[in-house]
């Protein structure tokens, strides 16, 4: 569907190596090793491994001389990044936003004030990640610094909880199950520890992928560099998992598509992440925790 194909023979590419091997499992590629042109022993292998923790070890063990993309350098009480002969390399993934999802169609999340309130309470920071409080990068030219940012207090925080369990239709003795994916296990138990300390009793449930139901979901969603969000936050997508509704976002997502032009763009992006966040008018769909930190680990 290009002019020019990407591999035009075989599995010749449009540099100077070509794939020599391909190794699948499944319905995934397991390794791949590229040979160059014009000498075949000159090559670099690829493997994939199917968790961090596979990742981490195949470097203890030896087996890979750099790995990328890792997200805690410790394994077994060895820090990689500190490891004699390693240069660990770190960065910010701003690709990918670690997200506090909530399920406003819940009947005990349905309260916007609980919501409110379990995201007043959230810290300030995180050590695996830069903190964000936009669904943009900060790089991003369509980000809104200007936009409301829900910085930790707690003290507001008891107050909507308690408000919420006044309610008839919330109970303090309800418990609130959050699920996880395995990698955020410990933002999830960071999370549950300052609920607890407001009287919010949480339940943690580690998941292998995006659950189709849940009141609380901690994972995480690709930041395209288009500021597009259409599919996440307008009501009548099945990929809304929050089953978020507003109007007034709807109308934005949609004028935001009508439009190449940039400056105009920028304005309509600006009022959604603006009203994205505004207590006043906006039920409380997901909350952004941080853009994660990964690193690239070589041994010399």
């Amino acid at each position: 569907t290009v002019s020019r194909p990407i591999f035009p023979k075989g599995l010749e590419g449009l540099g100077d190596y070509i794939i020599s091997d391909l190794k699948i499992n499944g319905e995934f590629i397991s390794s791949l090793t590229l040979s160059a042109l014009k000498n075949k022993r000159d090559q670099i292998s690829y493997i994939f491994y199917p968790n961090q923790e596979a990742l981490k070890t195949s470097f203890l063990l030896g087996q890979t001389s750099q790995i990328v993309g890792v997200i805690d350098p410790k394994i077994l009480q060895i820090d990689l990044a500190n490891s004699s002969n390693v240069q660990a390399d770190k960065n910010t993934d701003y690709s990918q936003l670690v997200t506090l999802f909530f399920n406003t169609k819940d009947q005990v999340l349905s309260d916007n004030k609980l919501r409110k309130g379990l995201s007043y309470a959230l810290p300030d920071s995180f050590t695996q990640g830069e903190r964000a409080y936009l669904p943009y990068a900060p790089t991003s030219i369509y980000y809104n610094k200007d936009a409301i940012s829900h910085t930790q207090d707690l003290a507001h925080a008891k107050l909507l909880i308690d408000a919420s369990y006044s309610s008839a239709s919330v109970s303090a003795s309800q418990v609130l199950t959050l699920k996880t994916l395995e990698k955020y296990q410990t933002v999830a138990q960071q999370l549950a520890k300052v609920w607890r300390s407001l009287g919010v009793k949480t339940k943690i449930v580690v998941v292998d992928s995006r659950p189709d139901s849940f009141q609380m979901y901690l994972g995480d969603f690709t930041v395209p560099e288009d500021p597009d969000q259409y599919m996440l936050w307008h009501s009548d997508q099945e990929s809304n998992i929050t089953k978020f509704v507003s109007l007034r976002i709807d109308k934005l997502l949609e004028d935001g598509r009508k439009t190449a032009d940039i400056a105009v763009r920028k304005k309509i992006y600006a009022d959604f992440q603006k009203y994205l966040l505004d207590d006043a008018v906006i039920d409380t769909p997901a909350s952004f925790l941080y853009f994660p930190y990964t690193y690239t680990i070589t041994r010399h």
